[in-house]
């Protein structure tokens, strides 16, 4: 009786097993057609990419940039050694867009592939915000509206508003380095009131600084310092009363005008 069990047990099993088999062979024989559909589809598509790399007609012989004049001629050749004679499909974008941003001038850069052969790139450009200064007798650093220092010379360019913040910790600056401070998110609201105000848009910005505590101060050509502080719109509207004293000479006896506090005050120049 025990052998019986022995091969009843046995046969029970074989059962299961020849079951089992035949349901994997049954999933397997199910999806044959979609594997070799899928296998198909792979090896087409890569035998197709091969070949469009390797033909010819789709080499790169024309690249348009837009707007024009804005990378210089060695900016252009860099370009062409990148992309000119490749084959469109296969050039890495990120690559030649990486080789057009090393430009300081140059914010953004779109490329478009047009088949057959015409790689087309389309350029935003940097907009030069101000010029900062770091040292009262350091280089100057052309900056967009991002903090970006686009170019750093010896000498001011005063077609730019001239801004300065001796304060900051580092006082030395590279091309495509960040100005990271907030006073630079602050100065357009600061030209924009004071461009506004009926007062102080008669007259002309010689510079703008900041201190330690982030308040700013416009000194104006021909004097004096106008000393604002958080609600700039609100602090030159405190100039109306004493317009007059800025259409006379008194004003070059003026050291300051300190628009912070709910008072005017006005300092004159130490004889």
């Amino acid at each position: 009786m025990k052998r019986r069990g022995i091969s009843v047990r046995k046969f029970g099993f074989h059962k299961i097993l020849l079951e089992l088999f035949s349901w994997v062979f049954g999933i397997f024989f199910k999806c044959l057609p979609i594997t070799i559909f899928i296998a198909l589809l792979y090896f087409t598509f890569f035998g197709v990419r091969e070949t469009l790399f390797a033909d010819p007609y789709f080499q790169v012989s024309l690249l348009k940039v837009f707007p024009k004049g804005i990378l210089t001629s060695d900016e252009y050749r860099d370009l062409e050694r990148e992309a000119g004679g490749k084959n469109l499909l296969h050039i890495n974008l990120e690559r030649v867009s990486s080789v057009i941003k090393s430009n300081p001038n140059i914010k953004y850069a779109s490329i478009v592939r047009r088949l057959p052969n015409e790689l087309e790139i389309y350029i935003t450009p940097r907009i030069p915000l101000t010029e900062l200064h770091l040292t009262p007798k350091g280089e100057s650093y052309v900056m967009d509206d991002e903090g970006i220092v686009m170019s750093v010379s010896k000498s001011p360019n005063y077609n730019l508003i001239q801004f300065s913040n001796y304060y900051y910790p580092k006082k030395k600056l590279e091309v495509l380095e960040k100005y990271q401070h907030d006073s630079l998110k602050k100065l357009p609201k600061v030209l924009q009131a004071f461009q506004e105000n009926d007062v102080s848009k008669r007259e002309k910005i010689d510079m703008i600084s900041v201190d330690h505590l982030g308040n700013f101060s416009i000194f104006l050509v021909d004097g004096p310092e106008l000393r604002i502080c958080e609600n700039v719109k609100a602090n030159l509207l405190k100039l109306g009363p004493i317009a007059n004293i800025l259409k006379t000479d008194e004003r070059y006896q003026l050291a300051y005008i300190d628009l912070c506090l709910n008072d005017v005050v006005v300092q004159r120049k130490l004889k």
